[in-house]
């Protein structure tokens, strides 16, 4: 540093000596070596208080920095994560190592829910999915398609280990299949999921009996008497479980009494890798400080309740201690997830010392130093509890009831008190000690510390060698010869599933149209030349292979060759086979690793013969995109005997996308007597609509290409749910004044991109129209005046709204239309009638 003063210095003497430097220069300099000096002296100082070197090193030729590693891949397999509406201790323990671990771990998640098995990165960004029926929440020990989809996911993104931290949703041969893969397998044992299905090990009457648990035989009548489940039911989930067992490589339990208790039941995990290393707190949003001990000077003793407010949790005791504390010397707040049943009570009480805070930031231990103690009255065992550290880190004083890992890690009097399950009396009890008693509760405060919760960064640097221990090492499932391995699960190849006439699975919304990138590589192994065809040689099967992207849609989807023949032939929907497309990802970055497809079927019969356009439709989580191709095939006694290229035009393509869009089973435009599969069981309330065309009474001015002149009623407008961002399917409900007895008539949806300009969130397909025809369908015949109102279902979510027209019939003949503002009796009777209809 002293050589670039100097230099500076230098610099400036050379300047000096130049003789056409004026006075402004001169004196431009002088300030230069002030301000050099000064730089100089506020270095050395910040050497000195800081031990800092700022000096310049020759780094030696000879030392050689070794290669860093790529982050080890981890797949979790898991039941939930923080991303969800609702989660819990294991999901905050799942953000909490992927933090930790961040820049040595890449983090990923296998969720199966909704239909699908889901593969996404530690933020929650889906990266693929997998057509999966869902087989029940801890009831299914093998599942072929599970199994095939997660063994693909492994060898496809090269995971070098899966961190089972639930097997909710899931089957139970997981791990096996993890193993057979070759990978790294570890268990978090979060709960007794391994015991029992019951995996709180509460029985039919929602009491903890640990004996029971650990006999087999009770444990068979006890899921007897709770699920039905036939004798040996049990034993045979056991026997299960422990040859699953033997493909696990290290299991972690919270406390000793998991581990204990687990390890009775299945002794072979003694031969095991088997640790108790606690579970480690969420990242503070900001630093512990220590609570400090202050009077309570006449003030309300204050009392927490931490995490979920359920039923396991102890909010029955909770409630009934709140009924018998004295509102003027105790206050409680009650932090997390209130569970319905359990909203309206809390509600009702309107008691002033109650305060209810909803979830809190997991990590938030800062919001509960508002209490003094803290109430953790869980009536089964956990196996570590995540709200016990943090109350402790907030400096509050715990109550739990002696079981599990509450009791494991309180000791009674020390750092908090004990109490039997069940018992608010010995909890008040407590609290009054407390609460009169300032040297007891000073002594508690002094004796909580760091010792009573697991170190973060002790559990992370513990965690990582763990990883590193069971990937890295090996790479066979099994040390020896001699020890067999466990069994590889055999992969059936996939079936053929039929050719379909309908939309095979349910579309929410049309969220693009013709307006994908894809490349069709061949069709029926034909490769086509950039200017000229070569000949076709005519095929027995169609086949077509390619590559389809949707830009800023990362998941894959399900995608299907549609065949587009004359109008008087449905479209043909044709299954695809996603496959990896490397060189895709490289075109188009964010695009999901298997954007490429293929399929191949037969084509027999007179429906499926013809000339057809050959279409794409993708789905994903039930929205879905259409793209109409340039090629044409031509289909002539179950061969493909020719083939062409012609660009569609406009028209052609909405003509084709309508077909598509109603290809879906909805019978529009008559009358039907209730919705079917349609209906939701979520009331979602008003929806958004107009209302540009009603015949007889609104007249848009002019004849719209979809209106169908033979209809008794034209209806024409747009509608939609506001949030959601998806069209879904729109009725036109025909209310009947006198008895509420409802019609339902299915409508068309159009493209309305007018609207979208005055609300952002509305889907592409916003319009609708109903070409309704009353005297087909339902045979009730539809007399006397009928409301209309719009009903918009998508998914399981349900809008609806009245409107001020009515109509007047006789004999399912319009007599008379009129706007009408209805009077709140009849709007009120409509919505009713409607939710009724929804909530049964």
């Amino acid at each position: 540093m002293a050589r670039s003063v100097e230099g500076v210095i230098e610099h400036i003497a050379a300047l000096l000596a130049n003789k056409s430097l004026r006075r402004k220069q001169a004196t431009a300099a002088q300030k230069a070596v002030l301000e050099a000096h000064l730089y100089d002296h506020r270095l050395r100082k910040m050497m000195e208080v800081t031990g800092a070197d700022f000096g310049r090193h020759v780094v030696s030729k000879e030392v050689s920095v070794p290669a860093r590693r790529g982050r080890l891949r981890v797949l979790m397999c898991t039941h939930s994560t923080i991303h969800e509406q609702a989660w819990g201790g294991v999901e905050v323990y799942q953000q909490t190592i992927a933090s930790m671990l961040l820049r040595e771990v890449e983090f990923f998640y296998w969720l199966h829910r909704d239909g699908m098995c889901r593969l996404t990165d530690a933020s929650g960004r889906e990266i693929e999915s997998f057509d999966v029926p869902d087989t029940g929440w801890l009831d299914t020990m093998c599942d072929g398609p599970e199994e095939m989809a997660f063994s693909a996911a492994i060898s496809q993104y090269n995971f070098d280990i899966v961190h089972f931290q639930h097997l909710g949703h899931h089957c139970l041969s997981l791990p096996i299949i993890a193993k057979a893969n070759g990978v790294g397998v570890v268990f978090s044992a979060h709960d007794f999921f391994l015991l029992s299905s019951r995996y709180n090990l509460l029985n039919h009457e929602l009491r903890y009996c640990e004996e029971d648990v650990k006999w087999v035989l009770a444990a068979d009548i006890s899921m007897k008497r709770s699920d039905n489940v036939e004798f040996g039911g049990e034993q045979t989930r056991r026997a299960f479980v422990s040859k699953m067992l033997e493909s696990v490589d290290v299991i972690l339990f919270g406390t000793r009494h998991s581990h204990d208790l687990t390890h009775e039941v299945y002794p072979h995990l003694e031969k095991k890798v088997s640790l108790t290393l606690g579970i480690p707190s969420p990242e503070p949003t900001s630093p512990i400080v220590p609570k400090t001990y202050e009077p309570l000077n006449g003030r309300r003793l204050g009392v927490a309740v931490i995490g979920n407010f359920l039923r396991t949790k102890g909010a029955d005791a909770v409630l009934a201690i709140i009924e018998m504390a004295n509102s003027d010397l105790f206050e409680f707040h009650i932090f997390g997830y209130v569970h319905p049943e359990y909203e309206g009570i809390l509600n009702n009480m309107h008691k002033n010392n109650v305060h209810v805070y909803g979830r809190y930031s997991a990590g938030d231990v800062e919001a509960l130093k508002v209490a003094d103690v803290a109430l953790n009255l869980s009536i089964w065992p956990e196996t570590y509890c995540i709200s016990l550290s943090e109350a402790w880190q907030s400096g509050l004083i715990p109550i739990v009831t002696d079981v599990g890992a509450l009791g494991d890690r309180v000791e009674d009097g020390v750092n908090g008190f004990k109490v039997p399950i069940g018992s608010p009396a010995d909890v008040l009890q407590r609290l009054e000690l407390i609460r009169c008693s300032e040297g007891i509760r000073k002594q508690l405060l002094a004796n909580i510390g760091p010792h009573l919760w697991t170190d973060a960064r002790t559990y992370g640097d513990e965690l990582l060698q763990l990883y590193r221990d069971v990937g890295q090492v090996h790479l066979l499932p099994h040390a020896s010869w001699k020890n067999q391995a466990p069994p590889r699960h055999i992969f059936d190849p996939p079936t053929t599933r039929d050719l379909s006439i309908e939309l095979p699975e349910t579309v929410t919304d049309w969220y693009s149209i013709q307006g994908a990138e894809y490349y069709i590589d061949d069709v029926c192994r034909h490769v086509f030349a950039e200017y000229e065809d070569e000949d076709f040689v005519a095929a027995d099967e169609f086949h077509i292979r390619g590559w389809y992207v949707v830009p800023g849609v990362s998941g894959s989807g399900h995608l299907y060759t549609v065949l587009m023949g004359e109008e008087d032939i449905p479209p043909i929907f044709i299954p695809t086979a996603r496959e990896v497309r490397s060189d895709v990802t490289g075109l188009f970055p964010g695009a999901p690793r298997r954007s490429g497809f293929s399929a191949q079927v037969a084509l027999r019969g007179k429906w499926c013969e013809g000339v057809f356009r050959i279409g794409l439709v993708n789905i994903v989580h039930g929205k879905g995109a259409f793209q109409l191709t340039s090629v044409q095939i031509e289909v002539e006694g179950g061969r493909i005997v020719s083939i062409a290229r012609l660009p569609p035009s406009n028209g052609q393509i909405l003509r084709d996308f309508e077909r598509v869009s109603e290809s879906d089973g909805v019978l529009r435009g008559i009358k039907l007597s209730e919705l079917g599969s349609k209906i939701g069981q979520q009331y979602k309330g008003e929806l958004q609509y107009y209302i540009d065309h009603f015949s007889g009474l609104i007249e848009d001015g002019g004849h719209h290409e979809r209106d169908l002149p033979e209809s008794d009623l034209i209806i024409r407008g747009w509608a939609f749910l506001r949030g959601l961002s998806r069209a879904g399917q729109v009725f036109v409900v025909l209310v009947n004044e006198e008895t509420g007895a409802p019609i339902f008539m299915a409508t068309s949806r159009l493209i309305r991109q007018d609207v979208q300009t005055i609300f952002h969130d509305a889907p592409l397909c916003v319009g609708f129209v109903g070409n309704l025809s009353l005297k087909k369908g339902f045979n009730e015949k539809l007399n006397g005046w009928h409301r209309i109102g719009l009903l918009n279902v998508v998914g399981d979510e349900v809008g609806f709204q009245t409107t001020g027209i009515r109509i007047l019939c006789e004999d399912n003949e319009v007599r008379a239309v009129e706007e009408s503002a209805a009077v709140k009796t009849v709007v009120d009777y409509c919505v009713e009638t409607v939710r009724d209809l929804v909530e049964h």
